[in-house]
């Protein structure tokens, strides 16, 4: 399989790779590539490079790459439609298995990604960090979707339509 593919990885703490999917993912991708192959989910005879997408940890540690993706582009990620892949799910714990994620699953990490992109702003180059351990609540200060925006369209979304009417015409 060559197709470009999307592979979310889910770190249990009880996997002997927790504690290095955090601080060094790329050997747990790698491991993960194996489990794929092992699984006969993919069929390589040279190890593809993976283009490491996302981290984010909560009581599992999430890793999100894709491979075979040419396609690729940051500029258009954040875009509906433009990042949508088939996706493998690894899951590392007591054992380690691979299936092809069930379509829930395949939506949500898609849109995850596409969030991510959106919401680290338009300059914003993967791989993003998004840590919620120990309470911690991430920020965005640059997100896309109020750029470009004039201000009277971000302040018009509490107040009613009569005074976004006079903010905009005020601009």
């Amino acid at each position: 399989m060559t197709t470009a593919t999307r592979v979310f990885i889910s770190v249990s703490r009880k996997s002997s790779h927790y504690d290095s999917a955090w601080d060094s993912p790329n050997p747990v991708v790698r491991f993960a590539l194996q489990v794929v192959k092992d699984c006969n989910l993919l069929s390589y005879n040279k190890l593809p490079t993976p283009r490491l997408l996302a981290k984010e940890r909560w009581q599992r540690i999430h890793i999100v790459f894709d491979i075979f993706n040419d396609s690729y582009d940051p500029k258009t990620a954040h875009l509906a439609g433009q990042n949508d892949l088939p996706v493998v799910a690894v899951y590392l714990g007591g054992t380690d298995k691979a299936s092809i994620a069930p379509s829930p699953l395949k939506e949500e990490v898609n849109k995850s990604i596409r969030n991510l992109h959106d919401w680290n702003g338009n300059e914003s180059q993967a791989p993003f960090v998004v840590d919620h351990a120990k309470g911690n609540v991430p920020t965005y200060p640059n997100p896309r979707l109020m750029v470009g925006f004039p201000q009277s369209t971000v302040l018009s979304l509490d107040i009613s339509q009569s005074h976004a009417e006079y903010l905009s015409i005020r601009q």
